[in-house]
């Protein structure tokens, strides 16, 4: 996939969210590579995990989580199981595995909004 986008790859301001089949990682529903902007969601994949009950919104969900990486937020609790909340206090933040990725809750926490703003809008 690099080889499709990677005359892109030098801008800053810009990244694609891709919906593909399937990884060849059986547990993996998401990627992100910063280097080259391109962020993925393996739909077939979330389709044929039984554990989520909720297959649109978990799509929905991981895209935000993906799109997260995009901006580089930096917390040590991105992509781990730490059970930090997000800034409204109804689900743990969207970057942590400790979400539940199918009730409809795609929040950050307050540190990473700060970082996503900061990175949007230097002061």
């Amino acid at each position: 996939m690099r080889h499709w986008f990677a005359h892109d790859s030098d801008k800053d301001n810009m990244f694609q969210l891709v919906a593909a089949c399937k990884y060849t990682v059986a547990s993996w529903l998401g990627m992100s590579e910063g280097t080259f902007n391109i962020s993925v969601v393996y739909v077939q994949s979330v389709l044929d995990d039984v554990a989520i009950t909720s297959k649109n919104t978990a799509v929905d969900e991981l895209g935000v989580h993906e799109i997260g990486h995009q901006f580089v937020v930096t917390q040590g609790h991105v992509d781990t199981q730490q059970q930090v909340n997000n800034h409204e206090g109804s689900d743990y933040c969207i970057m942590t595995y400790a979400t539940d990725i199918d009730d409809g809750e795609a929040e950050f926490c307050e540190d990473h909004l700060n970082e996503i703003r900061d990175d949007a809008d230097p002061r």
